[in-house]
């Protein structure tokens, strides 16, 4: 008579308690995605609002501004509370250290706010150097959603993920546009310099855009689609225009530039309530794939137990267990169908193959991001240039080494490592 030994069962078992704790893990660091995406979405306000008052010499946006620095200061208190808990307490877990050096170098940005805010409050520092603190604090607490969502091992899970991430990095540049869009106004002039960054920010929203909708689930690429189509940019495409035509450094009053902040602010806050939609909809495939798991785990282990008699009826009959295994997964998988276990087990193969192909396909698409994203990191923090400016000089190394961005991110990234 063949049984499951003691060790099997217990190695079965631990299986599924391994995944369990791979998708409970994946459910907190959901839910530190949703953190840190609401405090992104206030520094990017405070960004703008900052450059307004800096550009203005304080002439505006001055009550707009302390009162935004106080709503930031409140989502930084709520980052601080559920790190303490969920990452110095129990939940600790050794396999985080990337994201908790990720979590570290955002703190210590952070942290240099204080410095940051009375610089501002003081008119010591210009726009721009405002604009590249609050880029390069912003830039990394995007890599802390990078790393939170490392660990997506299901296909469906890793394409909300890459959807999400694009919609965010679509964001911060829509973002970067409205600060630098408030420097021009405020300052009464357009540069060239600003007319071009302001375009080339536009051409990055389309692309991440552009991978968002290959990846986002039918409903909420419908609700972006609708709330675009009812006119969500068209006021801010009529402002977009006027600022190509003042190229030439036309003189206009800046007092549009309240203006400017209002209506690409709208922009940006649907922004946020689709943000929401996508964290949303990644929680709620984790929590499914957690549910089943919890159901399988307590069903596999009454099946572990009380299966034996069926065994063992069926290899008194003459068959072996490792047939009884075959039996078993074409009636537990497949249903009793009239095919021959080898087809029904090819069938099975070849679905399982298709799924880890598409879910290498997305997994890949998020570590590409991850590579270009840490390159323009390491390039704004060694070379003190904004976000924009390291997107724009990594194309242009592409293009004149005639490699991809992906390719030149690499070798970044290979020799920040190495001087680490």
């Amino acid at each position: 008579m063949e049984t499951i030994n003691d060790q099997t069962k217990r190695f079965l078992v631990a299986a599924k308690v391994a995944k369990l704790h791979a998708f409970e893990q994946l459910a907190i660091n959901c839910k530190l995605v949703t953190k840190v995406c609401n405090i992104i979405h206030e520094l990017q306000k405070e960004r703008g609002v900052s450059n307004v008052y800096l550009a203005s010499q304080a002439n505006h946006f001055i009550k707009r501004r302390a009162f935004q620095v106080e709503q930031t200061q409140i989502e930084e208190k709520n980052l601080s509370e559920f790190l303490q808990h969920n990452f110095l307490e129990e939940q600790l877990k050794k396999d985080n250290h990337r994201l908790l050096l990720a979590i570290s170098l955002s703190l210590q940005g952070i942290d240099q706010l204080i410095v940051l805010r009375k610089n501002v409050q003081a008119q010591r520092i210009s726009p721009l150097g405002s604009t590249q603190h609050y880029c390069r604090l912003i830039a990394s607490l995007l890599d802390i959603v990078y790393e939170a969502a490392d660990m997506a091992n299901e296909q469906d899970i890793a394409k909300a993920l890459v959807a999400l991430f694009n919609f965010l990095q679509a964001k911060e540049y829509a973002g970067q546009e409205r600060a630098w869009g408030a420097i021009g106004f405020a300052d009464k002039q357009f540069t060239e310099e600003i007319c071009n960054r302001l375009s080339d920010l536009q051409g990055a929203q389309q692309n991440s855009l552009d991978t968002f909708f290959n990846h986002a689930s039918s409903e909420v690429k419908a609700d972006w689609l609708n709330r675009e189509k009812h006119g969500l940019s068209d006021e801010l495409n009529k402002l977009r225009k006027m600022i190509q035509q003042l190229a030439n450094g036309s003189a206009i009053s800046s007092e549009i530039s309240e203006v400017w902040y209002q209506v690409a602010t709208q922009r940006i806050e649907v922004m946020h309530t689709i943000e929401q939609s996508l964290i949303k909809d990644v929680l709620s495939l984790v929590q499914l794939s957690t549910s089943s798991i919890a159901k399988q785990l307590k069903e596999g282990v009454n099946d572990i137990e009380n299966s034996s008699s069926n065994r063992t009826k069926f290899v008194e009959n003459g068959g072996s267990f490792a047939d009884f295994v075959r039996y078993d997964a074409e009636l537990r998988l497949f249903g009793k169908e009239n095919k021959s276990v080898y087809d029904l087990l090819n069938a099975q193969s070849i679905r399982i193959e298709n799924i880890q192909q598409a879910l290498e396909a997305a997994q890949t698409a998020l570590k590409d991001q991850q590579q270009i994203s840490r390159a323009k990191l390491y390039m704004i923090q060694q070379l003190k240039i904004s976000e924009d400016e390291a997107h724009q000089r990594l194309r242009s190394a592409a293009m004149e080494q005639q490699k991809s961005m992906l390719d030149v991110a690499k070798k970044i990234v290979s020799i920040s490592a190495k001087q680490k």
